[in-house]
């Protein structure tokens, strides 16, 4: 949320807001399917174990790791966006930017290596503050709107300057966004009526992003013109910079504020995907996945092992590769999730259509949400699905050589 407008509307300009529906009603169908599957069966493990039961063992294990290694992704998103919005408050030497991602990762795998309640606690607290600087920019903005309604045309106009022809660029990082409904399938078997709860809360949640998302980036691009934001470390704060301004209000406040929302927000996504990340790592080295020593525990009950390696490697990540080639692995890495999910959800539907969906058309939406998926897949950079073949070998190579020494 807090670094794609600049990324994305330097593909496309304003066009970037059309980018955001189809996004959102991508993840609504592929959100559908995780909850089909879980409905028919409710099992930890999420992709796993519905590749499992429809597709084998090897595409299973392929899921698998590919899940892992998407969530993992993101651990090294973070650090970067972080520094991106630290920078634009602070300028920072190389140095300072890589012991700051060495810091960030530490101190949040520290913090999970304590144990579930403080990582719980500690995500209470940076989940209550992270919304505020987003109103703030909404709130901010809207005097401006009244002000001069011309200014909706202005800054708007043309939709796509640039062309269409980085569209399907754009989708892959918005999408990003919207991703982590994946595992909110993960304690399915723990719902009373999971063929009710689910998929109304699938698309309640994707909903609820849409128009979040929606509201947050068309504040973006009406507070200042999109040029201006184009490229940017922290267009967020960019923007709540220029709509102070427009109020009277020291310009610096709405940086200040911006950077300490971003850092929040940041800080909150990545104490909640750390801890799942390792407690994914460890159900799948239960499962002879992964090493079985991956599924460790110390004596605060947490996945010691797994959350010092995801930590160490990630940061390594964090360090070498850019933002969006981050982002477009992580992506990649999601598509075959998602199409793995897809198909199982249609395999799924025609095994025990009795326990289909009752949903107009549930019957169709696998379908959508595969070609959907193919598609969002035509649009990642070729070198980004290289390092993901490359770290998908890794894993089976990895698997492999565990299980020749255990053997």
């Amino acid at each position: 949320m807090y670094i794609v407008s600049g990324l994305g509307a330097g593909l496309v300009g304003p066009a970037l807001l059309v980018a955001w529906l189809v996004g959102g009603f991508l993840a609504a169908a592929i959100g559908l399917c995780f909850a089909q599957c879980a409905t028919i069966l409710p099992a930890s493990g999420g992709s796993y174990a519905y590749a499992r039961a429809t597709l084998g063992e090897w595409p299973a294990r392929i899921v698998g790791w590919a899940l892992y290694l998407a969530e993992w992704s993101a651990i090294a998103v973070f650090p970067v966006a972080a520094v991106r919005y630290l920078s634009a408050l602070f300028p920072l030497s190389p140095l300072a930017i890589d012991v700051f991602k060495v810091v960030f990762v530490l101190g949040f795998t520290a913090v999970n290596l304590a144990g579930a309640q403080l990582a719980g606690g500690t995500q209470d607290v940076l989940t209550i503050g992270k919304l505020i600087p987003l109103g703030a920019l909404v709130f901010a903005v809207l005097p401006m709107v009244i002000r001069q309604p011309g200014l909706v045309g202005e800054r708007l106009m043309p939709v796509a300057p640039l062309g269409w022809g980085g569209f399907g660029a754009a989708v892959v990082l918005v999408f990003w966004a919207y991703a982590g409904f994946e595992v909110a399938v993960l304690p399915s078997q723990a719902f009373d009526q999971p063929a009710w709860t689910l998929p109304r809360g699938m698309l309640l949640g994707v909903s609820i992003s849409i128009g979040f998302y929606l509201l947050t980036n068309l504040a973006v691009f009406l507070a200042v013109p999109w040029q201006e934001f184009v490229g940017s470390p922290a267009p967020l704060a960019v923007a709540m910079a220029a709509a102070l301004a427009n109020l009277g209000l020291p310009s610096v406040a709405g940086t200040l504020l911006m950077t300490v929302g971003a850092l929040i927000s940041i800080g909150g996504v990545n104490q909640a995907v750390m801890f799942g990340v390792s407690s994914l790592a460890a159900t799948l080295a239960e499962n002879g996945v992964f090493p079985r020593i991956m599924a460790h525990q110390n004596r605060q009950g947490s996945p010691d092992l797994a959350l010092i390696v995801q930590g160490a490697t990630a940061l390594l990540a964090s360090l070498v590769l850019h933002l969006a080639e981050l982002i477009n692995v992580a992506v990649f890495f999601l598509v075959l999730v998602y199409l793995a999910t897809a198909a199982a959800a249609a395999i799924m539907i025609r095994r025990s259509p009795e326990q289909a969906l009752h949903l107009p058309g549930m019957r169709w939406v696998p379908w959508l949400a595969g070609a959907g998926t193919l598609a969002l897949a035509s649009s990642i950079a070729p070198s980004s699905i290289l390092l993901g073949v490359v770290l998908l070998g890794a894993g089976a190579l990895a698997w492999g050589l565990e299980k020749l020494f255990s053997g």
